[in-house]
């Protein structure tokens, strides 16, 4: 389906495979005396660059579910985490689990100054990160509006009134 892959989330993804392992199996089906990927081709490619020589695979073949619609379903229903989640998820496993950085950076393969920005958006105004969480501004508006100390003069930029 996609005719373009995100070289850094591609990376992400091969790095993230290399620490856990493949998590979400392939989707195959029979063509001939081989299989075509139905679904999972980024999984795919990750792996092959790890050297796997074999992965874990559902076999679609002779199901009445169209190669088609498995790929509309893992591609169109899925959704990516709000950036205001990902911050509260990740000062949840700060203050629930004792995790520090290092420990963070080994689990999620973010950097270091990237789960310090999250854990800020976290602590920041709590209406900046209302409005995050809403989908009324981007992680960079909110970053740049918790960065402005005076309260006063936070809530008269346009950002938090759209």
């Amino acid at each position: 389906m996609r005719t373009e892959m995100d070289d850094d989330k591609l990376t992400a993804l091969r790095d993230d495979i290399a620490r856990k392992g493949l998590i979400n199996p392939l989707s195959v089906k029979a063509n001939g005396e081989r299989f075509e990927i139905v679904a999972g081709h980024r999984r795919f490619v990750c792996c092959e660059a790890l050297g796997h020589t074999t992965v874990e695979v559902r076999d679609w073949t002779g199901d009445k579910v169209s190669p088609e619609a498995i790929k509309v379903s893992e591609n169109f229903y899925r959704e990516d985490v709000n950036p205001a989640d990902t911050a509260q998820f990740l000062a949840e496993l700060v203050e629930r689990d004792n995790l520090d950085i290092p420990q963070l950076i080994a689990m999620t393969g973010l950097s270091e100054p990237t789960i310090n920005n999250y854990l800020d958006l976290y602590k920041g105004d709590p209406s900046v990160f209302a409005a995050l969480r809403a989908g009324a501004i981007k992680i960079g508006h909110a970053k740049v509006l918790n960065g402005v100390k005076d309260a006063t003069m936070r809530k008269l930029l346009p950002a938090l009134h759209r």
